[in-house]
């Protein structure tokens, strides 16, 4: 689901403290589509057990392995 530009405004004011240019705005917002996307598909694998969020230790070794 697309991120609208007005919603990413507001997220990076209130997480940088100042407003990014529409394109680096929409970077940011498709990367975390993406994101999203992936985080879904990796849910989809896990076992009906296993920990709600457990999956996020395995994705943050990945990016630091990877």
């Amino acid at each position: 689901m697309p991120i609208p530009d007005e919603e990413m405004a507001r997220l990076c004011r209130s997480v940088l403290g100042e407003p990014l240019d529409p394109q680096r705005r929409a970077s940011i917002a498709a990367q975390l589509e993406a994101m999203a996307v992936a985080n879904l598909a990796i849910l989809r694998w896990l076992p009906p057990q296993a920990e709600p969020e457990g999956f996020f230790p395995l994705l943050r070794r990945a990016r630091r392995d990877g």
